[in-house]
């Protein structure tokens, strides 16, 4: 039998130090979203100028990398929860579109009656079972931002995903001040 013997690589012999680095994941420069903002059916003449939005957003790491474009859609908290009595996907037509999701779910954070539909990971695999061909995460007030230890490794062909804040994406243009729907 082959044995092989393990010794430190320190300086003398030792373990070497620790290493310090910083880990997570942040909004880089490259990190952004630009929505083209008109109203819905307003029908944009040739050369007529729109409003433009561009945010820096939060990639999510369960999601395949890329760049898309295509018209956004509002799906609610984007829960397919039908033994509960709620479906946002009811009447939704998202294959080829971009989702955008409130975060949590109705009652927030802590409904044990959706606990299982409202994480990231859930709500992006509904996402891509439904066709979307990304997805925009909006944040809630008062809600940090994803962290790492939350996630699980990406979904195999998944649409793109990010996280906006929702301070950054509501004091925008009057077409998306709306405030979200009571929970």
């Amino acid at each position: 039998p082959r044995t092989c013997a393990v010794r430190p690589a320190g300086l003398q012999g030792d373990c070497p130090p620790p290493v310090r680095f910083k880990g997570g994941i942040a909004v880089g420069a490259n990190n952004h979203a630009r929505f083209d903002l008109q109203e819905a059916g307003a029908g944009q003449a040739a050369g007529q100028s729109h409003d433009s939005l561009r945010l820096r957003t939060l990639p999510m790491p369960l999601s395949q990398p890329g760049h898309i474009s295509g018209e956004l859609v509002f799906g609610g908290f984007c829960i397919d929860a039908t033994e509960q009595g709620w479906n946002d996907y009811k009447d939704l037509q998202v294959k080829q579109k971009i989702l955008l999701c409130l975060r949590y779910g109705p009652g927030g954070r802590e409904n044990p009656k959706f606990r299982a539909h409202i994480s990231f990971q859930a709500k992006l695999a509904r996402a891509q079972r439904a066709g979307a061909a990304g997805v925009v995460f909006l944040g809630r007030a008062g809600a940090p931002a994803p962290t790492p230890p939350g996630f699980v490794p990406r979904l195999p062909q998944g649409p793109p995903a990010i996280f906006v804040s929702h301070e950054a994406f509501l004091s925008r243009p009057p077409c998306l001040s709306q405030s979200p729907p009571p929970v």
